[in-house]
């Protein structure tokens, strides 16, 4: 999957050059030193990749990149991105064996837009969930309406489109055996189902015969029943990459 990430001059990274990548991969590190920062980044390459590759229009790549980092770091100008006193900050990513790589540069004069560059068109299709970690199911129509009504920051492209694959339905098919043993594994976990409920569509939490709302269920159930449903409507599949934080 992702072979190499190199970063120079985004936010706080002056130059990093991560080559050894394997099925998991952990980043530990203090408070405020940017563990979430580069998850996003990663998120927003990736998952523009995706997007682009499935999207209808023949839309350039860089368009596509262009609209995940604005909506990902919630800010209106990429600039913001680069590290302090620099003019430019650099990223390119191996994915699949195929370099996908990007340049932000400050505007040189203040009327004008940061320039995003560098970017070729990839052509292998990816498949990309980043998990944030404050918990969504409770505030789920709220975060929706946020988005798709109101059109303002507040929550991230990482929780929207978490909440686009959550309503995805579940649909009959093979799950791949993998998936299954850790789907069960789960489930037997916490001792119940997290699902959407028949009447209005909001998830609920099946426990011994017994039905409970969001609010009524423990944060880490919750945690959990977002990554059972995902299983289950086959958003994560054999190949995916999934992003924790």
């Amino acid at each position: 999957m992702i072979s190499r990430f190199q970063v120079q001059n985004f936010a706080v990274f002056q130059k990093l050059d991560w080559t050894q990548h394997a099925g998991i991969n952990v980043i530990v590190g203090k408070n405020d030193t940017g563990k979430s920062h580069l998850l996003k980044l990663l998120y927003a390459l990736v998952k523009s990749i995706e997007e682009f590759s499935r999207g209808p229009s023949p839309k350039n790549w860089i368009a596509v990149l262009q609209q995940k980092l604005t909506w990902t770091f919630q800010s209106d100008s990429l600039s913001d991105m680069i590290s302090r006193g620099m003019d430019r900050a650099f990223a390119e990513l191996l994915v699949n064996q195929e370099t996908c790589s990007l340049a932000i540069s400050k505007p040189i004069e203040s009327n004008l837009t940061e320039i995003l560059t560098e970017g070729t068109n990839p052509r292998k299709e990816l498949s990309a969930v980043f998990i944030p970690p404050k918990e969504l199911l409770t505030a789920f129509e709220a975060i929706a309406a946020t988005r798709e009504r109101l059109e303002i920051f507040g929550f991230d492209d990482t929780y929207y489109d978490l909440i686009k694959a959550l309503r995805l339905p579940t649909t009959k098919g093979k799950i791949d055996e993998h998936l299954l043993r850790v789907l069960r594994s789960l489930e037997a976990m916490f001792g119940g189902e997290i699902a959407k409920g028949r009447d209005d569509g909001q998830f609920v939490f099946h426990c011994n015969g017994q039905v409970f709302q969001m609010a009524q269920t423990a944060e880490g159930i919750k945690k959990l029943g977002i990554l059972t449903t995902l299983i289950r409507n086959r958003t994560l599949t054999k190949g995916s990459i999934l992003f924790l934080d």
